[in-house]
């Protein structure tokens, strides 16, 4: 065989690699969590959160498990922002006398691309989170911990995800879930239980593979999630990555310019359906009324 067939067959055989190489460029390695260390203690005995973690890392083939950084409040957080490089921060609701919002405003004025979430570790909590929480630019997503491991998980794969999403539908062509809910309490519990889906069904396709380090590669190229919390976020999602659509899943009741819509699921569907008749969508509701009229 001729050295430029041979040039040719390798060329195509390094392709795919060499595509899988370039998705997932950033990867959450170091995570800043501000707590208290009761809110700490908690988070770590509800789930036994570093086994756990460490578990499902080396069970999905990915990177090693993130190293998790402790402090008790503000001000310790943005000193260790300045001698440290992180990837994600989680900050809990009581840190001291530097609120969230404000410790998130601070972080985003240095570093504007390093995410941020707060996490609520009891329900009661999202009652005295204000409006500003809610629409808060600084902070990019709004948790709340329910003693499952697999959130832990989750936060870290969105925060990835969000990261990534640009680069990899454009160079991988990944797929991207649109999921929209504006319930913490329902997301919270279901984004873990979606990712542990995708994870596995990637894992599945994946299994084929004998080496390990192609293994790890292609789990790069498993679909990406973005949340949208209103009318107007999920179509500005859908304007930017409606050729990458995996598929939508979306609650039916949710605000819509500006105020709750018991309306604003089917009216994204109408919307989404002008553009895109072959998308899978599913309408999620407690109202079993909403269930016929889905069908239409």
């Amino acid at each position: 065989m001729e050295i430029n067939n041979l040039s040719y067959y390798y060329n195509k055989f390094k392709y795919g690699e060499d595509i899988y190489r370039k998705l997932m460029k950033h990867s959450v390695n170091k995570i800043l969590i501000v707590s208290t260390f009761y809110d700490a203690y908690i988070l770590e005995q509800d789930g036994l959160l570093s086994e756990q973690l460490t578990d499902k890392y080396n069970k999905f083939k990915m990177l090693k498990f993130p190293e998790i950084v402790n402090v008790t409040n503000g001000e310790e957080a943005l000193k260790q922002l300045e001698e440290n490089t992180f990837d994600l921060v989680i900050t809990m609701l009581r840190i001291g006398s530097i609120p969230p919002i404000s410790l998130a405003k601070s972080i985003k004025e240095i570093y504007p691309t390093l995410p941020v979430f707060l996490l609520l570790n009891v329900s009661s909590d999202i009652i005295l989170i204000e409006q500003d929480y809610l629409t808060s630019p600084f902070i990019d997503e709004i948790f709340l911990w329910n003693g499952d491991s697999k959130l832990f998980l989750a936060m870290i794969n969105y925060a990835e995800d969000i990261k990534n999403v640009e680069n990899d539908t454009i160079n991988g062509l990944v797929r991207v879930i649109l999921l929209v809910e504006d319930e913490i309490p329902y997301y919270s519990i279901f984004l873990p239980l979606l990712y542990s889906r995708i994870l596995n069904q990637t894992q599945r396709l994946v299994n084929e593979e004998i080496n390990e380090i192609k293994k790890r590669l292609k789990m790069r190229g498993r679909p990406k999630i973005l949340i949208a919390h209103n009318y107007e976020q999920a179509i500005e999602i859908f304007e930017k990555y409606k050729d990458y659509l995996l598929c939508v899943i979306s609650d039916v009741k949710y605000p819509y310019k500006g105020k709750d819509d018991d309306n604003a699921g089917f009216k994204l569907i109408n919307e989404i359906r002008k553009e895109k008749v072959d998308i899978p969508i599913v309408l999620q509701s407690s109202d079993i009324k909403n269930r016929e009229r889905a069908k239409k």
